[in-house]
């Protein structure tokens, strides 16, 4: 199984996590906001088969959000960070760790993210 970014080419038809809104929205949704590059989705691929999947978009948030943790950041300057939005496994594949896998994948995913963002400062 291998975690990828989603492309139109993998087969999303058969997908069920047992979650409807998940469900249309990785079957209907997702491809309207990959053109739009709203989103980022990447999936648990298993011959051409869409397994699992997550969403990741940029986000911010700012010093009002919450003063008490964030009182040595400018209250005008937002803190650029990563939204999870969405995480799903198939029925098929729960409680093999897909799930964890996928949580995992992302976490790594957003701290190249970050360290990429670094250096180019």
């Amino acid at each position: 199984m291998l975690i990828t970014k989603l492309t139109r080419n993998h087969d999303k038809t058969t997908f069920d996590c047992g979650v409807l809104p998940l469900n249309r929205f990785i079957k209907q949704q997702a491809s309207q906001l990959l053109k739009r590059h709203e989103t980022v989705i990447y999936g648990a691929i298993d011959n051409n088969r869409l397994t699992g999947f997550y969403t990741l978009s940029a986000c911010h948030i700012i010093q009002r959000d919450d003063s008490e943790r964030l009182k040595r950041q400018s209250p005008h300057s937002p803190i650029l960070c990563v939204l999870l939005g969405r995480l799903a496994v198939d029925k098929a594949c729960k409680g093999q760790g897909l799930g964890a896998d996928l949580l995992l994948h992302a976490m790594q995913t957003a701290k190249r993210l970050s360290e990429m963002m670094r250096r180019k400062r």
